[in-house]
Order: C-alpha cells, then structure tokens, then sequence
C-alpha cells in the first residue's frame, strides 16, 4: 500500500474520531435529570397565588381602644381589620413633626399596635396623606394614637420608637369622628383586655376565655417545577438530583432544596457579602415585586419582621384573622437581599385549599396566662416582646388526602422568636421545683 494511501485513511480515521467526540461533548449531560424546555410561558411560573401590595401585607396586630385606663378591643378579629382598612382610607391633613414625651394619656384614646418597626418614609403607602409631604423623618415607629381634637376632628399620632418625636395628622371628618368615639363610649363588639407588665412596651391580650375555631384543612402541594421557573434564569440549565429522600434542582450556581415530604423550600443564590447599605423601603418593595411577579401569595401573609443588619424580612401566614405559627417554618416566607439580588428564600409549598371540619373551642383567659407567666421560674418576663392568640400547625394527613389541623393556642414572642406556651408544661415544671 502507498504511502499516501496510508495517510488518507489515518486522516479519515482521525477525522472520524474527532467528530464522534465532538458529538459526544454535545449530548453530554451531567449527573441528573434535565428539567425544562427551552420555553417557559407565564403559566409555567404561576404558583396559583395573588398578587399583594404594602397596605395589604403590613396590618396591626392589634387595635386597643382605651378608656379610663381600661382596655378593649374586637372581639372578631375581622372587624379590626375592617376598621384599619377604613382607618387607611382616612384624608390626612396638616403634617406636623414635633418633639414627643412619650404616648399619650387621654381618658379616651385609640392605639394601634404593629408587629415590627416601620420607617416613617412607609406612611404614605400604607394611608391616604393629602398634604404635600416631601420628605418624611427617618425614625421609626410601632405604634399610633388616634385622639380627639374636638367634636368632629380627629389626630393621628405617630410616636418614634424611642418615643421622643412624633408626626401628627388631623382627620377633618365627622362621621368618623362618631365612628371611633362611638366605639369608645358603648364598646359595641369589644371586650376588655388587660395589661401584661413585662416588657417595655404595653401588651394586651384578652382577659377572659378565648372563644376560637379549631380548623381542619385540606392542603394542595405547589408543584416544585414551578418554583424552578421562577427563581432560575435558564430552567433548561437546572439538573434535579436526590439526596436521600430530599430533591435538589441546581444550575451550577444556584440550588434549590425540597424536603422529602415536598412541603418546603429553601434557595440559595451565593454571593459575596455586600457593604451597600439597603432601607427597609427598598427591602420591602424588592420583596413584594419578586413575590408578586410570580403570584406567590399561596396562603394569607403579613410582614412580620425586617432585619436590616441582615437584609432579611419574614412574612407570617394567618388563618381567619388569626396568625399560624410551625415549629418546622412552615408558617412562613423568609427572604434575604444581597446587591438587590435575591440571596436565600424559605417558603412552605403548602397552598391551603379548603375547610374539612370546624369545631369552636374554649381556650385560657388573659389573666391566667398572664399569671402563668409571671410566676414561672423559666420565663423572664422582661425578655416576652409579645404575646398572641394563634393556631399551632399540624399536619394531619391520611391516606385519602393531604390534610392539617389548626389548633387554637397561646404564643409568645420571647427574645425575638415565637413559641407556644405549653400551659401544662409551665405549670407541672412549676409544681415539681
């Protein structure tokens, strides 16, 4: 055979070679599953939700009404959300920022109590202010007053956490100047509630029994492949692996965990910590706009806390007005920020679908909690920063369908966490020292 024969087919054969490994790099896939096409439509990443905005998702958690030193608020817990969206559509009038000693003591007064600090820039969003405000204070509040000027005027008093300043509203509008005050002389819909001292900020809670539903639900799972599509950029790129019974979607960067039971998620985007620093406004919105783009509302929720330092904020889901609270954090949607970018996100994929069973129970009184606490040598009742009527979460599924049950408890936020009270417990423990 010739020499240039021999050449010609080492050359073919070479050729032949490379292409079959250039091939095989093409069709390469790495351990796992590929998930996506390269399409992904909008109803890909709806996750079923709604849409929410500020004035939704940052409620009270209470609104006492105060007279002569007594206490008093709604008895159904949807009329004080009733009365706050009203509250929300009130015309505010004549700004004024001015030196505070503290709250005010009027015989007749309204406080209206939130779960978290809130800058003053938020006002806006969350009522109706017709003054031309250009520049609110940068302090923070919790609380507000409304008082009355006279006969037909009411003010809305915004006190600083430190309680040294405070920003005013007038209301200039009689029917609702009759609304609050009837509240206050008749106590139509309320009932009196007590002080706890501990803190050092009031808290009340009911004095007497609590009258609240046990709730059993049917729950739906949201599809993980969903959440996918929304939180990565090229979902054809994401590889889904098992570890264990746990799933984990990853795009080389990002990775998304899935418990077992696909009840929860966690994200994680790593980034290098960021120096810049981020307002709680600009938390807040970045939030709600990310949530919103892809309805991932699947439960009620409110803004429950804002960590600056940490560029973190935490949205609690209610049930009837009333907070859930899990100790497995199935109660919530937890985000932290970094370079306005999306850092970690904990969220349930539990979308409650509808009531299965509904039984009215009696739960402790206010005093009795109340003295449960103050006598416990486990608690330090300086360092309870709350306390909440709610529903404990329990999962309570069979083999017919994905279910959970609402239990009406006491819970306290004690040093920035939520925990129920375990009244038995407390008082056994109380009874064997």
């Amino acid at each position: 055979m010739k020499l240039e024969t021999i050449k010609t087919y080492t050359l073919i054969i070479l050729v032949g070679i490379s292409f079959i490994f250039t091939f095989s790099l093409w069709n390469y896939q790495p351990k796992g599953e590929h998930l996506a096409s390269d399409f992904v439509s909008e109803a890909d990443f709806n996750l079923g939700g709604t849409e929410r905005s500020k004035k939704e998702l940052i409620a009270p958690s209470s609104i006492i009404f105060e007279k002569y030193n007594h206490f008093y608020s709604f008895s159904d817990p949807s009329e004080k959300n009733a009365l706050y969206e009203d509250i929300q559509s009130w015309n505010l009038f004549d700004y004024r920022e001015t030196e505070a000693d503290g709250r005010p003591n009027d015989n007749h007064q309204v406080e209206i109590i939130y779960p978290l600090e809130l800058p003053m820039n938020i006002v806006p969003s969350l009522f109706t202010v017709n003054d031309g405000v250009d520049e609110m204070p940068s302090w923070s509040f919790q609380r507000v007053f409304i008082t009355y000027e006279n006969n037909r005027n009411l003010t809305l008093q915004f006190l600083s956490i430190d309680g040294r300043q405070q920003v005013k509203f007038t209301v200039n509008n009689t029917a609702k100047h009759e609304l609050i005050w009837d509240y206050n002389l008749n106590l139509e819909g309320l009932d009196e509630y007590i002080e706890f001292d501990g803190s050092d900020n009031p808290i009340y809670i009911p004095q007497d029994e609590v009258a609240i539903n046990e709730q059993t639900l049917i729950y739906q799972r949201v599809e993980p492949e969903l959440m996918v599509n929304a939180l990565f950029n090229n979902p054809k790129e994401v590889i889904l692996n098992q570890r264990g019974n746990e799933s984990f979607y990853q795009d080389g960067i990002r990775t998304m965990a899935v418990s077992e039971n696909k009840r929860m998620m966690e994200y994680t985007n790593p980034q290098e910590p960021s120096p810049d620093i981020v307002t709680p406004m600009e938390l807040v919105e970045n939030s709600i706009s990310h949530l919103n783009q892809y309805k991932g509302w699947i439960n009620d929720y409110q803004l429950e806390s804002i960590d600056t330092k940490e560029n973190k904020l935490r949205y609690q889901m209610h049930y009837n007005n009333y907070p859930v609270f899990d100790m497995d954090d199935l109660d919530i949607i937890e985000q932290q920020w970094r370079d306005n970018e999306l850092f970690q996100y904990k969220t349930s994929l539990i979308s409650i679908a509808r009531d299965s069973y509904t039984s009215e129970l009696m739960i402790e009184s206010g005093k009795d909690i109340s003295a449960i606490l103050k006598n416990s040598s486990e608690i330090d009742t300086g360092k309870v920063l709350d306390i909440r009527v709610g529903y404990e979460f329990i999962d309570t599924s069979d083999g017919n369908a994905d279910k959970l049950t609402l239990k009406p408890a006491w819970f306290m936020n004690y040093e920035g966490s939520w925990r129920k009270i375990n009244v038995d417990e407390i008082t056994h423990n109380k009874g064997v020292s």
